[in-house]
């Protein structure tokens, strides 16, 4: 707040108290603070993407499609906005914009090298089921995002990659396996990082 009381002008300093609101649940006051972010500079993804976040939090899907769409625009290469779209389409129920957002990411990222992104799209792909698609490829790619991270978000993608690609006893193996060291004393396992 001093920082804006200094430079009202500063776009980031919105943006970062948009965050402090955020960690203090006041999702509307967040919002309002990443607007004025966005009006001061409309060209950096981040406000677009942390406002879609709050509107999703807030149950209002239709804006935080708009504002990630925004963020793709604006930076296309980075896999968790497509992930965020795909999450909002289905939080407003709309099952054939998600399964379009996952076809995309599979045509943007599919044949990525990048574990992150892999874990991204396998992780968006696995959401809902798909008989009409194969998956063996989104499998792939969670085994990629595994081979270079093999905490418990993506080893439990690839088990529900699997699952979902109908390989039910490669993912009882892999889930089974990462309860086991989650008994141990592991991090408990979750869907996405």
């Amino acid at each position: 707040t001093e920082a804006i009381r200094l430079d009202p002008k500063y776009a980031l300093a919105y943006g970062q108290r948009g965050n402090a609101y955020l960690g203090q649940g006041e999702f509307d006051n967040a919002i309002t603070d990443y607007s004025e972010a966005i009006r001061l500079d409309p060209e950096s993804p981040f406000s677009f993407r942390e406002r879609g976040s709050r509107y999703c939090g807030k149950g209002d899907y239709g804006k935080a499609v708009a504002d990630f769409r925004k963020a793709i625009e604006l930076e296309p290469d980075d896999a968790r906005d497509h992930y965020a779209l795909a999450l909002a389409h289905l939080g407003a129920g709309e099952i054939e914009e998600y399964r379009k957002a996952c076809a995309s990411m599979l045509e943007q990222f599919g044949d990525t090298d990048d574990p992150d992104s892999a874990q991204w799209v396998a992780c968006t792909c696995v959401l809902m089921p798909d008989e009409y698609n194969d998956l063996t490829h989104v499998v792939q790619l969670a085994e990629m995002a595994v081979d270079a991270d093999s905490q418990a978000p993506h080893v439990t993608t690839l088990g529900a990659a699997r699952y979902r690609a109908g390989q039910y006893q490669q993912a009882i193996k892999c889930l089974s396996d990462l309860a086991a060291k989650w008994e141990e004393g592991a991090d408990k396992p979750t869907l996405a990082s």
